[in-house]
């Protein structure tokens, strides 16, 4: 009679560690779970994105120009009509006017504007 310690069986003689088939099976099947688990992760990772802040305030300013009115076709052909008979008028404060309130709206909801540099 053969005594089998830890699948060490003494009858037969070179042989250590034989298992029994069903267990060889369970076994491979759950080392391949775990590496298909791996794998699984592994691609999570390889296919995450990270968007910079600059990306996100670009978006940001994508999502706003988009919500923007479209071009008034109607007062752009009567400004050109006043440009080519001379009769347009340039108001220079009221354009200087414009152009910081569009500094101050893109700093308030932008933030892209340097102060540290001075610009």
């Amino acid at each position: 009679m053969g005594i089998d310690f830890n699948g060490i069986n003494s009858n037969q003689p070179g042989k250590t560690g034989s298992r029994s088939p069903a267990k060889n099976d369970a076994s491979e099947q759950k080392s391949e779970k775990i590496q298909h688990r791996v794998e699984v992760q592994e691609q999570k990772r390889q296919t995450s994105v990270h968007l910079s802040s600059d990306a996100k305030t670009l978006k940001r300013m994508e999502n706003a120009a988009s919500k923007a009115p479209i071009v008034n076709s109607d007062r752009v052909a009567a400004i050109k009509k006043q440009i080519s008979d001379g009769q347009y008028k340039i108001d220079a404060r009221k354009i200087a006017d414009k152009m910081v309130a569009h500094e101050e709206f893109l700093e308030k909801h932008f933030d892209i504007i340097d102060h540290k540099s001075g610009g």
